[in-house]
């Protein structure tokens, strides 16, 4: 945000966008937004408590136990901002009705709709959007293993293994099931394409029951 009277072409950070997983929450900006004198610049330092974090996606406790499991097995917490620019034309540094004249929603897009800006501007809008490790992580109870392996690592959480193929090729990708917990208990066995959600897996084993070290 622009910490100037001037009245001018102005970007400011509405909301903090959360993902973690499948999982998604916003946060308003305010509450991470000191206010700077004209001219001045300021870099805040946040830090944002698991719990902090869990509450952000849902105070119910059945979404809460899933936001928590979704905590311990995914490798990274998706930050990103939705940012609007507008036209300041009383100098006050809201966006009041009428002043708004473009808002960006993912970090692709600023280029194109902040093309007015100087690129320090442009480099500090595309601060807001981060992949954030998450430490202390388990492996899930039930985890996936490509071909060759039988122990789960943090490397499968970004790409267990590649196959390459030609157009109209059919491959088969072998994959174990492994029950890493303390009972015996189900799980959906499924596989999508990468980014496409769960809605329409490409394939679906269904339930699966597993015992402990099965």
């Amino acid at each position: 945000m622009y910490a100037s009277q001037q009245k001018t072409i102005k970007y400011q950070t509405q909301l903090f966008t959360f993902r973690i997983g499948e999982y998604s929450a916003l946060l308003p900006a305010d509450s991470f937004r000191s206010i700077a004198r004209p001219g001045e610049v300021i870099y805040d330092r946040v830090t944002i408590t698991r719990e902090a974090l869990a509450n952000a996606f849902g105070n119910v406790k059945d979404e809460k136990e899933k936001i928590e499991a979704a905590l311990d097995c995914e490798s990274h917490v998706h930050i990103g901002a939705i940012i609007n620019i507008y036209n300041d034309k009383n100098g006050n540094g809201r966006i009041d009705p009428g002043e708004n004249m473009a808002q960006i929603v993912n970090k692709n897009e600023i280029n194109s709709k902040a093309s007015m800006f100087p690129a320090k501007n442009r480099e500090d809008m595309r601060s807001r959007y981060q992949s954030i490790a998450l430490p202390g992580r388990k492996a899930p109870d039930f985890y996936p293993t490509p071909e060759g392996a039988t122990v789960w690592t943090e490397s499968f959480a970004n790409c267990a293994k590649t196959y390459t193929g030609e157009p109209g090729e059919t491959i088969d990708i072998p994959v174990r099931l492994y029950n890493g917990g303390k009972s015996t208990s189900k799980t959906d066995f499924q596989a999508s394409w990468y980014g496409s959600g769960w809605q329409n897996p490409v394939w679906n084993a269904g339930d699966v029951e597993l015992s402990p070290g099965e």
